[in-house]
């Protein structure tokens, strides 16, 4: 028998629903199960406010959608010796604990996007960002996610960026709401432009350096 103590569902738990609904401004198309939102985000482990750039929902939905690839999200990893135990690694991210899972009937499968870097700040020491596509069944929207290799930057690694229905031109609709993401940090931080493209899924080199010039202007020859 799995060792999973939580109860098996076709696709979200009742707090998962309650997370999305919100985030999504909808009613959760749910039975009434008593948990309101503060003690959903309490369940998914979403306690402290990240920066104002983002809320909790946004790091808690993007928590639900990217479960199924979470180890292949971008890592910060480093080695440390303590004198008593040895060498150990430090971790960027934390991984959910598998009992600590759902029993899902149904599993998502997130698209990725393109990876970016936003610098090499140190040898050895970048600032990735993996974004990535999922549809969302029950709700009906594709929903856009940013993952960073730690929690550095923000609080948490991952934020749910926006979402758009299926009626919408896939690459039109990501294209906007990453655009509006990285519009966001260059007026609350004046984030510079990243520095190049790590690897591309549905959206290719040229279509995100486009993206990058309506944000920041065209880079110079």
């Amino acid at each position: 028998m799995p060792s999973n103590s939580l109860p098996a569902v076709t696709l979200f738990t009742p707090a998962e629903h309650e997370i999305l609904a919100t985030w999504l401004s909808l009613d959760p198309d749910t039975e009434p199960s008593g948990v309101d939102l503060e003690t959903s985000l309490a369940q998914l482990g979403i306690i402290a406010k990240p920066s104002n750039l983002y809320t909790r929902e946004d790091a808690a939905v993007a928590r639900i959608l990217l479960e199924s690839v979470e180890r292949r999200l971008p890592q910060w990893a480093a080695l440390y010796f303590l004198p008593a135990k040895g060498t150990k690694i430090r971790l960027g991210r934390n991984y959910r604990d598998p009992d600590g899972k759902p029993l899902r009937k149904v599993s998502l499968v997130p698209r990725h996007l393109f990876t970016i870097n936003w610098a090499d700040s140190a040898p050895g020491l970048s600032w990735p960002v993996q974004y990535n596509l999922i549809w969302v069944p029950h709700y009906e929207r594709f929903v856009v996610t940013s993952s960073a290799d730690s929690t550095d930057a923000f609080g948490y690694c991952d934020f749910a960026l926006g979402h758009f229905s299926g009626d919408e031109p896939i690459e039109v609709a990501v294209g906007r709401i990453i655009r509006a993401d990285w519009a966001g940090m260059n007026a609350a931080y004046e984030q510079e432009r990243w520095q190049y493209l790590l690897d591309n899924g549905l959206i290719n080199q040229a279509t995100a350096e486009s993206w990058a010039d309506e944000v920041w202007g065209e880079e110079l020859p």
